[in-house]
């Protein structure tokens, strides 16, 4: 691999490229109105505590995080309470690939007067940095699997541009670093160059290094170990499948080396359950698994809300790709399809097929390498007629700059995370003018009342009266959206009215959605208001979700903010919801509160 680093001048210049254009955008996100705090969000919070409540607290509890985290109201909802304690969800590869940066940052923290907290601005900028780098790095290992596999360096060249930039990747590189796929995708890149290493030329390191990424992709997301179903493909023939196999097993003590590699990385986790529950076997994932008897295939795939193939039409192509092998090669089309269909089929399984907010379905984001392979073929068929490479390259130059519209409009909220239907996703297709910012927010009222969507029930709050809502004593009147009052939160007082109710109460509507909208108006440039939407119970807040109200338009004018969340699927009927708007600094005023239940 150092060999072939050093021969290849357009691979250095094509990363310094990558690295130049993330760099760019990166600068872009973080230095206009997102915070810096929010670098490290969503599931990233539980991949990334690992760090500080190891080398900075030992607090295997993480009842330090809601004390440091610079974000608002924020509370520790990656946490799972068992009998013998409490269990962090997540895994810890993401945590020891972050490691090296955060050592940095500590460093940088302590002689810079930054707060030794794991949560001040050197520790969040760390995992920029580190997504950065090992975005880079799964390309680079994408690269020289692609040359070793002896595709030709326009191939090579089309097939990482095309994943790098036209796919969502590059947002989860970017504009969502500390989220598990851009690690999970850097660890199969690696696998799948060191398993077509090894097969084609069995070797001791190869064996060994292979044997270390396994461990890796196993620690960051476990269910990627369906990646091993890709081995006879990558492999080539069967010739070479089988001959490494044998190598394999007539050097035992390599055998059982790495064995203890990868059992190793495992068992790092399960002493980290150790002493966070002292137990070594944990479900961390408490009322969350798969429905193998209701895969949401169709949904999975299709659907405008987030459809694999609707989102990054590139791995549509890349799977089609496979049909080059039916006439003379059924061993590399068989042995290619079936990871693609047990990838598809454990995906679509999960209990939440959508996977939460994000920017197309990210699940499948971690096996882009193998889709790439895929690519490579076609392009190696297709880049030999002039025709055939002209409308190549038409497409594919396409889809880059359709994944980077959508970028763009996800940024700008013009595209929304979760809330997607066929309606939408055409109304602002290709939009990115700033009037299609926040398009969405009277569609509540435009849904026919026969749509199986909408809950006729809803709450709404205009501040003109005395409901039974939570510091009503925060409406003043004045300044106002409709009618008199509005709700007026700044440092003294930075609660907004609050939404109360059980949610027995929202069961009973058959809701398993909640949309929230509200209009807003800035006095003062330097506040900061988040909506909060929380699920407790008698021990607190098991589901707190902070969502930044960032403005549509200048300060001193109303601004209308939608956002949508689903009700967990493990709830007490005893346990209540709560919505409210928080704001530390600066002066701003919410009026016509508005609460919907979805179906």
């Amino acid at each position: 691999m150092v060999e072939a680093l050093k021969k290849s001048k357009h691979l250095l210049l094509f990363l310094l490229l990558i690295l130049l254009v993330s760099s760019y955008f990166s600068s872009v996100r973080w230095a206009k109105g997102e915070k810096w705090e929010w670098i490290i969000s969503m599931d990233g919070r539980g991949y990334y505590a690992y760090l500080p409540a190891l080398l900075i607290y030992s607090d295997p509890s993480f009842s330090f995080y809601e004390k440091n985290t610079p974000l608002d109201g924020d509370k520790v909802n990656f946490t799972n309470i068992t009998e013998k304690g409490t269990v962090n969800k997540y895994f810890y590869g993401e945590a020891l690939l972050l490691s090296p940066f955060f050592a940095g940052a500590h460093l940088v923290a302590k002689t810079n007067g930054f707060p030794l907290n794991g949560y001040s601005p050197p520790y969040y900028f760390s995992v920029l940095f580190a997504s950065l780098f090992y975005f880079l790095s799964g390309i680079l290992f994408l690269w020289l699997l692609l040359r070793a596999m002896k595709f030709n360096k326009l191939i090579i060249f089309i097939v990482c541009t095309s994943f790098a930039f036209g796919t969502n990747l590059f947002y989860y590189a970017v504009y969502e670093p500390s989220m598990s796929h851009v690690y999970s995708f850097f660890a199969i890149s690696a696998f799948l160059y060191f398993i077509y290493s090894f097969f084609n030329e069995p070797q001791k390191n190869s064996l060994l290094f292979l044997a270390f990424f396994l461990g890796l992709v196993l620690i960051i997301r476990p269910v990627n170990v369906l990646i091993l179903t890709a081995i006879p493909f990558i492999a080539g023939d069967t010739k070479h499948l089988k001959n490494g196999f044998l190598f394999i097993f007539k050097n035992y003590f390599l055998l059982i080396l790495s064995l203890i590699i990868i059992g190793g990385l495992v068992f790092g986790q399960l002493l980290l359950y150790y002493w966070q529950t002292n137990q070594f076997l944990v479900w961390s994932y408490s009322g969350e698994g798969f429905n193998f008897n209701k895969p949401e295939i169709i949904n999975s795939l299709f659907s405008y809300m987030k459809g694999f193939f609707i989102y990054t039409p590139l791995a549509l192509i890349s799977i089609i790709s496979l049909l080059l092998f039916l006439p003379k090669k059924s061993y590399l089309f068989i042995s290619g399809l079936l990871p693609v269909l047990f990838i598809i089929y454990i995906v679509s399984s999960w209990h939440a097929w959508h996977y939460g907010w994000s920017f197309g379905l990210r699940a499948y984001i971690d096996y882009y390498p193998l889709f790439a392979v895929f690519l490579a073929f076609l392009l190696s068929k297709a880049y030999v007629k002039i025709w055939s490479s002209l409308l190549a390259s038409t497409i594919l130059i396409a889809i880059i700059a359709l994944s980077a519209i959508q970028t763009y409009q996800v940024n700008s909220r013009i595209l929304l995370l979760g809330d997607m239907n066929k309606e939408r996703y055409w109304k602002v297709f290709l939009k990115t003018s700033p009037k299609y910012e926040n398009i969405f927010s009277e569609t509540v009222e435009q849904i026919p009342e026969n749509s199986k969507l909408l809950v006729k029930q809803s709450q709404q709050n205009d501040m003109e009266g005395n409901l039974q809502w939570l510091n009503m004593e925060s409406t003043k009147e004045g300044i106002a959206h409709s009618g008199k009052y509005s709700s007026v939160i700044n440092s003294k007082n930075p609660y907004s009215v609050t939404f109360l109710a059980k949610l027995s109460q929202v069961d009973s509507l058959g809701a398993k959605q909640i949309r929230v909208g509200l209009w807003i108006y800035y006095e003062s440039n330097e506040a900061n208001p988040k909506l909060v939407i929380s699920f407790e119970n008698d021990e607190g807040s098991y589901s707190f979700n902070s969502y930044p109200l960032f403005k549509k338009t200048e300060k001193d004018i109303w601004s209308y903010i939608e956002q949508s969340l689903y009700i967990p699927d493990k709830h007490d009927k005893k346990d209540i919801l709560k919505v409210y708007v928080i704001n530390k600094s600066g002066v701003v005023y919410v009026d016509d509160l508005k609460i919907n239940f979805l179906k």
